[in-house]
């Protein structure tokens, strides 16, 4: 559990080369003491309905700071549907228009880079 209780639901996330980096990269976040939030976008069939989660597209880590720092993480070779990245370039746009920051990782490392210098064009 990541400060001030957050579930950063790091649980149950798929051994796939993606689930493996997200779960290395929320622990890092963990224990840096950021304070970051797991997103899941789509949708999940209930008993009466369906629960929605976030909006397709939308980055896979939100930290919460003064200013807001997405993170969009993607496996070294990995490969996105072309709607899912059409997607997440309309995310990724609308969150720099609103002054946010995101970047978009394929590593620890990386996200590492970014924190210590998030002012930077991170592309």
């Amino acid at each position: 559990m990541a400060p001030g209780g957050l579930d950063t639901g790091g649980g149950g996330m798929s051994q796939t080369p993606e689930g493996r980096l997200k779960a290395d990269v929320l622990e890092y976040l963990t224990m840096r003491g950021e304070y970051v939030i797991r997103m899941n976008p789509g949708r999940w069939p209930m008993k009466r309905g369906y629960m929605h989660g976030a909006p397709i597209g939308c980055a896979d880590l939100l930290i919460l700071r003064a200013v807001c720092c997405w993170i969009e993480l993607k496996a070294p070779g990995g490969a996105t549907k072309k709607s899912r990245r059409e997607a997440q370039l309309a995310f990724r746009q609308k969150v720099l228009a609103l002054g946010h920051r995101h970047i978009q990782a394929d590593s620890v490392e990386r996200v590492m880079e970014f924190l210590n210098h998030p002012w930077e064009d991170a592309k």
